[in-house]
């Protein structure tokens, strides 16, 4: 088991996150991982870990406290771009056509 200290100290490759997002979106469209409440059910980090071990090369990822820190800093992003983007005030908005937060220029 992976210290939390190096959990939250990995340095994230892209493909490495981008790969971690795809295997959370296919753990949420397939049955059995997904609980009634919402949650995933208990063994979905290990999971995860060994399923980016195959499809990343390289892949150093060592615990599930790793992915676990990764995945609560990803919903944090998420909750923070949401809010801007919410904010009519705020001149940021979303950009749907190339997936981009876009700004008015003053």
């Amino acid at each position: 088991m992976a210290s939390s200290s190096w959990a939250s100290n990995h340095l994230w490759a892209k493909e490495e996150e981008s790969t971690l997002v795809e295997w959370l979106v296919e753990l949420v469209s397939t049955s059995g991982w997904k609980s009634d409440n919402g949650t995933f059910r208990p063994g979905y980090l290990a999971h995860l870990q060994r399923m980016m071990a195959e499809k990343v090369l390289g892949c150093n990822i060592k615990g599930s406290q790793t992915i676990d820190c990764q995945i609560k800093t990803l919903k944090r992003t998420f909750q923070d771009i949401a809010e801007i983007c919410r904010a009519s005030y705020s001149g940021f908005g979303w950009n749907n056509e190339v997936k981009c937060i876009i700004a008015e220029k003053e």
